[in-house]
């Protein structure tokens, strides 16, 4: 899809220069976005990695993912009442917790999400895209080795990844049942809302470049080094397949042969399959 980077954006309120001038003009219209419904997710993804991106995840209800869309990621409405986290604070808790996370706008991370000793990987030698966390040193055999521990994202934090952001579209989803009188319909429509929900409400996804996702966000306390927080407006023309057609570069895919050429090659591996998930007709859901 061509879209012109420089025709729409909305403004993201940093104190640092834009990687791009999209980043400071007008929203992109929401139905550029909703084109792209029946292309598959793993298109996005595998288009995302090739130019050398973050993909930062977020889930919300169909709802407010329409909102979104339509406007960007509005920092404001954290803790609001059609959240995720009006339904998963409970209890004596639930205002302290809800204060906390106001003014703030949350995603899962990609590439340098990393939790606890069960993401750390040791190797032998230094690999140039990471930087390691601890290093040993000992004497065998009256050689001296050098060993350097690595965090990497185990595939029990990929899973968590995958999954994290449909559970919140579900709480979003069934945060008014609350109010709910009636026992029989609240779990009618806990089970409608959620389940919907969880199957068909999209994942968002947001493209970052890693240098500009230091500038941006934080490392969100709650979630152990798997998700950021921010406290700016994400626009909506860095949300998905058109994210990446406005800001995709010569330079990030020079940037990502050099420096992550795996991380390309996974890409690639997206795209085809999405390209057959798409043709497929089941690029809406996957």
């Amino acid at each position: 899809m061509n879209v012109s980077a420089t025709e729409y954006a909305a403004p993201i309120r940093s104190d640092h220069p834009p990687r791009h001038a999209a980043d400071t003009i007008k929203p992109l219209p929401v139905w550029l976005h909703f084109l792209t419904f029946p292309i598959s997710s793993q298109v996005t993804i595998g288009l995302a990695k090739i130019f050398d991106f973050e993909v930062l995840a977020h889930g919300t209800s169909i709802t407010n993912c329409c909102e979104i869309l339509k406007g960007g990621a509005d920092p404001s409405k954290g803790g609001s009442e059609g959240g995720s986290t009006r339904y998963y604070a409970a209890g004596a808790a639930k205002g302290s917790f809800v204060e906390a996370v106001k003014n703030h706008f949350y995603v899962f991370k990609d590439s340098e999400a990393k939790t606890g000793m069960d993401a750390k990987v040791e190797r032998r030698t230094y690999h140039k895209d990471s930087h390691p966390t601890v290093t040993f040193e000992f004497v065998k055999n009256g050689k001296h080795f050098k060993e350097e521990q690595f965090e990497d994202v185990s595939f029990v934090d990929r899973i968590k990844l995958y999954v994290y952001p449909k559970f919140h579209a579900v709480l979003a989803a069934i945060s008014h049942t609350d109010a709910i009188d009636s026992k029989v319909r609240r779990c009618a429509e806990l089970v409608f809302y959620g389940v919907s929900n969880f199957l068909f409400s999209p994942t968002l996804r947001f493209i970052y470049t890693r240098d500009e996702t230091k500038k941006i966000f934080e490392d969100d306390p709650d979630y152990t080094g798997l998700a950021y927080r921010t406290s700016k407006h994400l626009p909506n023309n860095r949300i998905g397949l058109i994210g990446v057609c406005a800001h995709a570069s010569l330079e990030g895919l020079k940037s990502g042969l050099q420096k992550r050429p795996l991380r390309v090659l996974a890409g690639t591996v997206h795209l085809l399959a999405g390209s057959i998930l798409t043709y497929m007709g089941l690029g809406f859901i996957l």
